[in-house]
C-alpha cells in the first residue's frame, strides 16, 4: 500500500458539499482508504483569471492503486462534480491534486510528484502541516513545517534569474510596494532557462540549496509580471482555517 497526500480545492457552487461528496466516492473505492483531513481553510485566489476565494483542505490516503491510475480516479471524480477543463487557472468545482506519494520522486508527462509547486504554495502547506507537519519533501530534505516556516520569514530576498529580472523591472517599485515584506533580488545564475527565481532569507542564506531550480514559472499563465506577482501571492497569503472537514 503507497501512502498518499491528495490537495482539495474548490471556489465555484458549494464547495464543502462538493468535497464531502468527492471524499465519500474516494472513500468507497476498493483500493483506497481515507487515513485523515485536514480542517476547511479559506485561502486567496492565484491568478487573474482564478475568481472567488477558494476553500482548500488535503487528505492522507492509502491505496494499493499505481500512481497513473489513482490520478485517473481523481479525474473521473472531478469530472463527476461538474469540473470543465480547458483553461489553466480558471475557476473551478473541485480540483484534486496529487501532491506527495511516499516518498518518491515521479516525473512522466501526465504527474510530477511532489507536486512542483507543493512547496511554495500556502494553501498546500497550511492544511497538510496539520495532518503531516513531520513529511519530508523528498526532494528538499526538509519538513512541510520548516518550508512554511522559511516563508513566512520577512523580510523576505527573492532572486530572480537575470532575464526575469530584466522583465520585471520597470515594475519593481509596483511590486515592493504590493509585498513589502519583499526584497527583489538578480541572481548571477544563467545555467539553466529553467532556473526563475530563487528564495532566500535576508541572510542571504539560501532557503534551499542553490544549485537547484526553486520555482520554474514557465507554465504558470500570464506575462512575465505576472508570474511573479501570483508566485508572490502564493507566498504571502495567509490561509485562513474556518471550519474542521
Amino acid at each position: 500500500m503507497s501512502s498518499v497526500w491528495i490537495g482539495w480545492g474548490a471556489n465555484v457552487g458549494d464547495a464543502k458539499s462538493a468535497f464531502d461528496v468527492a471524499l465519500s466516492q474516494l472513500d468507497s473505492h476498493p483500493q483506497i482508504t481515507v487515513l485523515a483531513r485536514s480542517g476547511l481553510y479559506r485561502t486567496a485566489a492565484v491568478g487573474q483569471i482564478a475568481g472567488d476565494a477558494f476553500l482548500n483542505a488535503v487528505c492522507h490516503v492509502t491505496t494499493s492503486l499505481a500512481p497513473l491510475e489513482l490520478l485517473d480516479e481523481l479525474q473521473s471524480v472531478e469530472l463527476s462534480l461538474g469540473r470543465q477543463r480547458g483553461v489553466q487557472w480558471a475557476p473551478r468545482t473541485l480540483d484534486l491534486d496529487l501532491l506527495f506519494w511516499d516518498e518518491q520522486v515521479i516525473v512522466s508527462p501526465r504527474l510530477t510528484v511532489p507536486h512542483p509547486a507543493a512547496w511554495y504554495r500556502r494553501f498546500v502547506l497550511d492544511p497538510l502541516i496539520e495532518i503531516a507537519s513531520d513529511l519530508k519533501h523528498p526532494q528538499l530534505g526538509v519538513t512541510l513545517a520548516e518550508l512554511r516556516d522559511r516563508l513566512r520569514v520577512r523580510s523576505l530576498q527573492v532572486g530572480l534569474a537575470p532575464h526575469w529580472a530584466a522583465l520585471c523591472e520597470s515594475s519593481r517599485i509596483e511590486i515592493t510596494s504590493r509585498f513589502p515584506g519583499v526584497t527583489l533580488s538578480t541572481t548571477d545564475d544563467n545555467a539553466t532557462p529553467t532556473l526563475l527565481l530563487k528564495l532566500r532569507h535576508d541572510d542571504e542564506s539560501p532557503t534551499i540549496s542553490s544549485d537547484k531550480p526553486i520555482a520554474d514559472l514557465t507554465a504558470s499563465p500570464g506575462e512575465p509580471l505576472q508570474k511573479v506577482i501570483d508566485f508572490l501571492n502564493a507566498i504571502h497569503d495567509e490561509p485562513l482555517r474556518v471550519s474542521d472537514w
